[in-house]
């Protein structure tokens, strides 16, 4: 009897020292994410990868690893992503080509809150200006959201990353 309770004791000891390194290694994990995020917000150059298309009075829609995204640099935003709504006054949807745009951000804006980065910025056109608001949680999962005068307000749920050079 002494013997097995010794043995769970034993046990009950070395589970919770495995739980202990567990949350370590989890705690260390996020710490490490929040690092690589910041270090990219705070270069102003990296990827929107948009995962799902959450567009206004729609069920949200699963995109293709390959339906675009967003680039972001300190000179140059590029957009290429789908689009899903309504078009308002003279916009034309027949050859719709989506959300895709190029032009400097203007205003840009990062505010560092508990849990994310609340980034916001302008983009001009020669037709239009993009206002873009872009959340990013600490694990890197974001949430960007374009509004323009000429179409329906249309958000996107999906991550950042680096951008790769080839």
């Amino acid at each position: 009897m002494y013997f097995t309770l010794s043995m769970f004791m034993l046990v009950g000891t070395t589970s919770m020292a495995q739980e202990e390194t567990k949350k370590e290694k989890r705690s260390e994990h996020k710490a490490e994410l929040k690092k690589e995020v910041s270090a990219l917000v705070d270069s102003r150059v990296y990827a929107f990868v948009a995962r799902t298309v959450l567009p206004l009075s729609m069920p949200p829609i699963n995109l293709n690893p390959d339906s675009g995204g967003v680039l972001f640099g300190p000179e140059m935003v590029n957009s290429n992503l789908p689009f899903f709504g309504r078009a308002y006054g003279g916009a034309n949807l027949d050859n719709d080509k989506g959300m895709t745009f190029s032009g400097p951000p203007e205003n840009y804006k990062i505010e560092n809150r508990k849990k994310s980065y609340e980034i916001e910025m302008d983009v001009k056109t020669d037709d239009e200006t993009y206002e873009i608001s872009l959340s990013v949680s600490f694990d890197g999962s974001a949430l960007l959201t374009i509004s323009s005068v000429d179409r329906s307000d249309i958000s996107y749920s999906g991550v950042i990353a680096s951008i790769k050079k080839e």
